[in-house]
């Protein structure tokens, strides 16, 4: 029997979009984790352009494998931990 991997499912908490992009522009996009728990993390994103911020938001994401939330394995949970704002 294969063994099926838990792929996250994300859910959007609020976002906030304060400047468009257009066609052709080079964008940056940066995610940070805010809250790790058991089985989801919060993180924060922004998009930005050069020195402008164009869309920030907060999102949550749980892991999720057969239809039910499964727990974040320990080493990657540890590992944005680290990097908790």
């Amino acid at each position: 029997m294969r063994k099926r991997r838990a792929w996250p499912l994300s859910c959007a908490r609020c976002r906030s979009i304060l400047k468009p992009a257009h066609l052709n522009d080079v964008l940056d996009v940066a995610t940070w984790p805010v809250v790790v728990k058991g089985a989801s993390i919060a993180p924060a994103q922004e998009v930005g352009r050069g020195e402008d911020v164009l869309v920030t938001a907060q999102v949550r994401v749980a892991f999720v494998s057969e239809d039910v939330v499964r727990p974040i394995p320990k080493s990657l949970r540890s590992s944005m931990k680290a990097d908790l704002v």
